[in-house]
């Protein structure tokens, strides 16, 4: 995944302790290269993309956040609905 992206400015966040993530690694890493992927697609050139680990009540949370312009808010209830 690393090769995909190695030309973007990518800032990772990662909290300092262990964090276990119970998950099935070839659907997370799919999730999280579609993330990066339209972090960097929709964010300028030399814009920072951020990629943040941190945990709360037991669970893993992992954010995907960039610069661009975002989904507009008409399309948002949307995401979610097979294409």
């Amino acid at each position: 995944m690393t090769d995909r992206f190695k030309h973007w400015a990518i800032n990772l966040e990662v909290v300092p302790f262990p964090v276990r993530i119970k998950a099935e690694w070839n659907q997370l890493i799919q999730v999280l290269s579609h993330l990066i992927s339209n972090a960097v697609k929709y964010s300028d050139v030399g814009d920072l993309v951020t990629l943040q680990l941190t945990h709360a009540s037991g669970w893993a949370i992992i954010q995907v956040s960039d610069k661009g312009d975002g989904i507009p808010l008409s399309q948002q209830s949307r995401i979610f609905e097979p294409l």
